[in-house]
């Protein structure tokens, strides 16, 4: 059975890993795209629809760039630090004290570490939940963002 909840939480793992990859291959292309396209972009000398959509662009741009940051950058809680598992809480908990952990790791018995691995496996559900939702939205707005890019380009 401890088998099933390693493989559970590694594939859990897998997936935030690949969300993480994901945004920052679009955050790749978007730097490319918003750095070519501010280079390239002619400023009109008064209002026009092309300076106003150009705005969209740049605010559609800011919003994307937002959802794929957070992506990127890891939710680390650190609430009730008792995990033998989770790297943050065995440092809030064991960093000035290592005899401790050691001692604590040597009688980490089987009903502890399963307790411990079934909170994370629930604990890293939610966080892969959150990052393809932001990794959803941040698709979305990065499509407005081509839109109007291709709108720019061509009219």
């Amino acid at each position: 059975m401890k088998d099933n909840y390693i493989f559970i939480h590694n594939t859990i793992i897998d997936w935030i890993s690949k969300a993480e990859s994901k945004a920052n291959i679009i955050l790749g292309i978007k730097l490319f795209i918003l750095g070519y396209f501010i280079e390239s972009y002619n400023s009109p000398s008064s209002f026009s629809y092309h300076a106003l959509l150009y705005v969209l662009y740049l605010f559609f741009a800011g919003i994307s760039f937002y959802f794929l940051i957070k992506i990127i950058f890891p939710q680390l809680s650190t609430k009730e630090p008792e995990s033998l598992i989770y790297f943050k809480h065995i440092d809030v908990k064991y960093k000035f004290n290592k005899k401790q952990g050691i001692s604590d790791f040597i009688n980490f018995d089987e009903d502890k570490f399963k307790k411990d691995i079934i909170n994370q496996i629930l604990s890293l559900s939610f966080v892969s939940s959150s990052k393809y939702k932001l990794l959803q939205k941040g698709f979305f707005f990065f499509g407005l963002e081509v839109l109007f890019i291709l709108i720019l380009r061509y009219i």
